[in-house]
């Protein structure tokens, strides 16, 4: 087949208390498919890329939030570039136990 999809999926027998058998089933689906050409029109196409550029930034900044941001859209030899420049606060700190301070022992001779 020339252009199809692949997806395999394969299970290990196991019993229980955790013994795994060297038994395997495994699944395996070909989905063929075309290529087609398909025009978008540039909003449509706007509108896509802004949404996955803020979920990739949601992604990224978890539990941080995003205090400005602004966007640039930009058309040149028919590729659309959608750029977002985000200033984010995000707190880094990481919390550690601090080690007991032991005074310093004498030295016999």
């Amino acid at each position: 087949m020339g252009n199809c999809d692949k997806i395999k999926k394969a299970w290990s027998l196991t019993l229980p208390g955790g013994i795994v058998l060297p038994l395997t089933w495994e699944a395996e689906t070909i989905t063929p498919y075309s290529e087609a050409e398909t025009a978008v029109s540039a909003a449509s196409a706007e509108t896509y890329l802004k949404a996955r550029l803020e979920e990739r930034l949601e992604a990224i900044l978890g539990e941080g939030q995003v205090l400005r941001s602004s966007w640039t859209v930009t058309e040149e030899e028919g590729a659309l570039t959608v750029t977002l420049e985000a200033s984010c606060l995000e707190d880094i700190a990481k919390e550690a136990p601090v080690a007991e301070e032991t005074e310093p022992q004498e030295e016999t001779e």
